[in-house]
């Protein structure tokens, strides 16, 4: 099947860690008008784009980068292992701060067993953050053994007490 690369207007690189390679920067520069096209990666962070990236960026329409976190501080550290929550605060600090105005940013918090207790720890960083370049939050509930849904009941009653019956924490877990 052959694609036709010039009527195409959106493209998504996504993770694993897409700054990790260069398939983006092999294909964007066979794109005859960046201006038309807008561009998506999803990271963890983990990684600052190099100038290569930037570079090519500041020929299109827009670049969305979307940041995959399960929580901040020790709570990243130990969900995303090895990664280091301090360097991945930093990567998105100077991106924020450093990257083009076409640049703008989203983030994914995906909340599992493990970290749904601390959600309020992620909102509380992420609205310090600087809203201009930040057009969305989402909040994604993870499936699987690690579904919010699999909460104990111990647990799921220290939730309630600390966020409420109406909240979207046990929302996630009510299915509600």
């Amino acid at each position: 099947m052959f694609i036709d690369i010039q009527k195409t207007k959106k493209i998504l690189f996504l993770g694993g860690e897409p700054f990790l390679n260069d398939v983006d920067l092999r294909i964007l520069p066979l794109i005859d008008q960046p201006e038309k096209v807008n561009l998506k990666y999803t990271t963890n962070g983990s990684i600052y784009p190099s100038q290569s990236h930037i570079d090519q960026w500041n020929r299109f329409e827009s670049v969305l980068i979307n940041f995959s976190l399960d929580g901040i501080g020790s709570r990243f550290d130990y969900i995303r292992y090895p990664l280091k929550w301090q360097q991945v605060e930093k990567n998105i600090l100077r991106m924020l701060n450093e990257l083009p105005s076409n640049v703008q940013f989203t983030s994914n918090h995906t909340v599992n067993i493990l970290n749904l207790y601390y959600h309020d720890e992620f909102e509380n960083w992420y609205a310090q953050l600087p809203s201009l370049r930040f057009i969305k939050f989402t909040f994604n509930p993870c499936s699987g053994t690690l579904s919010p849904r699999q909460v104990p009941r111990k647990l799921f009653n220290m939730l309630l007490d600390k966020y409420g019956e109406d909240s979207k924490v046990i929302r996630t877990i009510t299915n509600d």
